[in-house]
């Protein structure tokens, strides 16, 4: 049975601590989080353990952090989500487009949030499908992503949000184009002169326009 979460988290926080001696005083304290993680119980442990590994900086945790992908409660998976952008960089692309379909939206905000930060452009053919994300907060995430790649290819289906229900996700999606085509957005409309649901399924209507 793994310890209290309370001082498991206090030790996952000392053991992250620089010590006096330098970084080889880190590989110790690596090692330890390690098996930590590996034996703790607790959700929020270790979390708190994949945390310090990354406070840590040291690549040795990088295997049980991406074990920790695989993990059933989603604090930890979006624990090492960070975890594996934070260590691996854009080696880490792979495991991050994986977690683009995990069952919770803040796990699949954060991986698309990452792909962007790492401006991974292989990623734009996997990020498009989640533009229509049940999750307002996943579909922001994916446009700002894609603003990061600055992908022409996502044009239409950005363009597609800038009728989202949502305004948040309308707002960033102009964004967006103003960022992929170097022009500003103006025109807005409001949301009653919104297109219905029936005019959008028979001719989609854009709610804005790009002026030069």
């Amino acid at each position: 049975m793994g310890m209290n979460e309370n001082a498991t988290a206090t030790l996952a926080r000392e053991s992250a601590e620089p010590g006096k001696s330098g970084v080889k005083a880190q590989e110790p304290r690596t090692r330890s989080l390690v098996a930590q993680l590996a034996r703790e119980t607790s959700a929020g442990a270790r979390a708190a353990c994949i945390n310090a590994l990354v406070k840590l900086g040291e690549k040795e945790g990088l295997p049980v952090i991406e074990n920790a992908l695989d993990d059933e409660h989603a604090c930890v998976r979006l624990a090492a989500v960070r975890g594996i952008y934070r260590l691996a960089g854009r080696q880490g692309a792979a495991f991050l487009m994986r977690m683009l379909h995990d069952v919770s939206e803040d796990v699949r905000r954060r991986a698309a949030t990452c792909l962007g930060w790492i401006k991974h452009r292989a990623a734009t053919g996997r990020l498009l499908p989640l533009l229509a994300d049940g999750s307002a907060f996943v579909r922001g995430a994916v446009v700002d992503a894609l603003a990061n790649f600055c992908s022409s290819r996502a044009v239409p289906e950005i363009t597609e949000l800038l009728n989202d229900p949502v305004e948040s996700v309308r707002r960033r999606a102009s964004q967006a184009l103003e960022i992929i085509s170097g022009r500003r957005m103006a025109g807005t409309l409001s949301e009653d002169q919104r297109p219905s649901a029936d005019a959008q399924a028979g001719a989609p209507t854009l709610v804005h326009r790009l002026v030069a």
